[in-house]
């Protein structure tokens, strides 16, 4: 457990900006706990899940790390680190040196505004976004989401402006009923308490926040000392979670322990969450 409820600011402020290669480049970078907080990434020696994090912070804004033996080399890694993330699957390498984050679709969100598409299109072109938000080498495609709030949406996808066009006007036609029942079934999946499920489903016909800031929230409120207790008890039912709104509580969290490495630390994303960034 960790802390992960922090107080929200406004989302309207600007984002400053670093420059690489002539582009715009975000200055903050999120890391999942589907991703840093598995036995899979765990395992792996400190020396190589410090060099994923130093990776991730110089990723551009499609996950595309120009440098990474640099990187490497600046905080006293070795290559059987870079090697390992690779077997593990936790980034892509290519022949030009490049090296691609395969979680970056789940670590990251980033509104659309603030893109910057990669500069390497070659290593872009060569993969695909498989359905459970990860980069592969490949063809297979992502299904377009359901995208109708503002705060936060997913950075654009491969296929958004390269792969599969085709693709995306096939989701578009699809009649928005569907859509949103597909939605609610991705609600249903993660929310931690299973009861009303018909009750829950007409409450959350009603709501209008896309389905990510409330899997966001979720995510958020199982770390919290209120979801913790006493196996779950005082976690509210689904339909009373959404007819009173509350992906927007902020609750105490259980735990406010960082056990990743030290040049690391949590700070606000001015979204309502949080993100790792290197400090200094």
């Amino acid at each position: 457990m960790r802390e992960q409820c922090i107080r929200k600011v406004n989302p309207r402020l600007p984002v400053r900006r670093r420059w690489r290669e002539g582009k715009a480049v975000a200055q903050k970078r999120m890391f999942s706990l589907q991703v840093v907080d598995t036995d899979r990434f765990t395992d792996m020696p400190p020396s190589a899940q410090s060099l994923y994090f130093h990776l991730g912070m110089h990723g551009d804004d499609d996950g595309f790390v120009s440098s990474p033996k640099k990187i490497q080399r600046s905080v006293g890694c070795n290559d059987d680190d870079m090697r390992l993330l690779a077997e593990k699957g936790f980034i892509i390498p290519f022949d030009s040196g490049v090296v691609a984050i395969t979680d970056w679709k789940i670590n990251n969100l980033l509104k659309r505004d603030r893109y910057t598409e990669t500069i390497y299109q070659d290593e872009k072109a060569s993969l695909c976004l498989k359905n459970n938000g990860k980069y592969a080498l490949g063809t297979e495609v992502e299904p377009e989401r359901n995208q109708t709030g503002t705060m936060m949406e997913p950075q654009y996808s491969i296929e958004e402006d390269s792969i599969d066009k085709n693709n995306q006007s096939k989701q578009s036609e699809k009649p928005a009923g569907k859509l949103r029942d597909v939605d609610f079934e991705k609600f249903w999946s993660v929310y931690p308490k299973k009861v009303g499920k018909s009750s829950a489903k007409k409450a959350f016909s009603r709501v209008k926040e896309p389905v990510e800031t409330l899997l966001t929230a979720i995510e958020r409120q199982k770390c919290s000392v209120q979801w913790s207790k006493e196996d779950g008890q005082y976690i509210p039912n689904p339909a009373t979670w959404l007819n009173q709104g509350r992906w927007e509580d902020e609750l105490t969290a259980a735990s406010s322990q960082n056990p990743y490495p030290e040049d690391v630390e949590l700070v606000d994303d001015g979204n309502g969450g949080l993100i790792w960034r290197m400090k200094g």
